[in-house]
């Protein structure tokens, strides 16, 4: 199952939230730069988070930590790289 929400506001645009759902695990991405803000799996019986998430927007905003954030495969490990 697929469901979108807004989640918040930046720069006049909506910050969509997009949530995945496949039997017990689901995933919540975010349209503001591709963010992983939920993410939950089976695990002794319950749904528990694996990542690292905000439930306002604006704490995303307020806190610039990089939690969700998706890393390509170089993970910046390429000096000067092009």
């Amino acid at each position: 199952m697929i469901r979108t929400r807004v989640f918040g506001h930046y720069d006049d645009q909506e910050v969509l939230e997009v949530l995945l759902e496949s039997g017990d695990v689901s995933v919540a991405l975010l349209s503001y730069g591709c963010v992983v803000r939920d993410w939950r799996v089976p695990l002794a019986g319950r749904r528990v988070p694996v990542v690292l998430g905000y439930e306002r927007f604006e704490d995303y905003l307020a806190h610039r930590s990089y939690f969700g954030a998706l890393a390509g495969r170089v993970a910046n490990r390429i000096a000067a790289g092009r």
